[in-house]
């Protein structure tokens, strides 16, 4: 399907598509990650062997980044599972088996952190889920073997933790860090962890079949925390769930069936913007009324 720019005023989209002959459009359109960086500017990642697609709204351009074999400066993997800028706006990204990249904007090359089988200091492995940010500037890194990578950009080593529950730390927005600096991870079927990481303590939720204020799936895609400090959960199969920290009990949201909730951005009057299999919902919490958008 491509990118979709989608007007709030119109009610319309615009839609982005890889054209053959076009060197200045979407590099493919399967589309798995989407960035929005301090410029304004677009970082979309392909999750089809598209590489990245760097699109200027200015000139309404696209463009390509590949692997190149014969390049060693070349992005590392054509397959982007994430994309992140820090507190300095250097932009990360994560790919599906050559580990971590970081583009350097006056060469256009990228540097790559990957796992060294003789190195405990390099990434624990090299295929990365997610990338985040705490408040002491370290990157935290998602990566399929169940761990969690503290990079540090000063030293460029990585420490890493092992999250118990033998759970995986899943697709782009399953780490956050909140407003007290406690860690919430989504897993890949053991629910979601919230992790101390003054204290390295880690606490389990998940899906209770006899407890109606549990979280609703234990496959976590993503994790919001909006600007009241409230967590929302995204699931696969179980839609969307809203924690309460005094309770830390469940609120589940339903809409459209069980479809699998890959994304959520907060927009500027508090709404929610939930990215499904089946297209684009808009959730209002103050009167948990989701509007469908979908292709036609």
């Amino acid at each position: 399907g491509g990118l979709n720019h989608f007007n709030p005023n119109t009610k319309a989209f615009v839609h982005y598509r890889h054209q053959t002959n076009n060197p200045n459009s979407l590099s493919d359109d399967i589309v798995r990650s989407i960035f929005e960086d301090s410029q304004n500017n677009l970082w979309v990642g392909s999750g089809g062997g598209g590489g990245l697609s760097f699109f200027d709204p200015n000139t309404g351009k696209f463009t390509i980044y590949r692997h190149q074999a014969k390049n060693p400066n070349s992005i590392s993997d054509d397959y982007i599972t994430s994309i992140f800028e820090d507190s300095h706006n250097k932009i990360w990204l994560g790919t599906w088996s050559g580990g971590l990249n970081l583009f350097d904007p006056e060469t256009s090359g990228f540097s790559h952190f990957r796992h060294q089988d003789n190195d405990p200091s390099s990434l624990s492995n090299n295929t990365v889920r997610s990338i985040s940010e705490d408040n002491q500037g370290n990157l935290l890194v998602g990566t399929d073997d169940g761990k969690l990578n503290y990079f540090n950009p000063k030293t460029t080593q990585f420490t890493y933790y092992k999250i118990p529950n033998d759970s995986k730390t899943y697709y782009g927005e399953s780490i956050v860090e909140d407003k007290h600096g406690n860690l919430w991870l989504g897993t890949s079927g053991n629910g979601l962890n919230l992790f101390d990481p003054k204290t390295q303590q880690s606490t389990n939720y998940s899906h209770d079949a006899n407890d109606p204020f549990s979280l609703s799936g234990n496959y976590i895609l993503s994790i919001h925390e909006d600007k009241h400090g409230r967590i929302w959960v995204g699931t696969w199969g179980g839609g969307l769930n809203l924690f309460d920290p005094k309770t830390e009990k469940f609120t589940n949201y339903r809409h459209q069936g069980n479809l699998p909730i890959r994304s959520i951005f907060e927009d500027s009057q508090n709404n929610l913007w939930v990215g499904t299999d089946s297209g684009l919902d808009l959730f209002n919490p103050k009167n948990a009324k989701f509007t469908h958008y979908h292709q036609k």
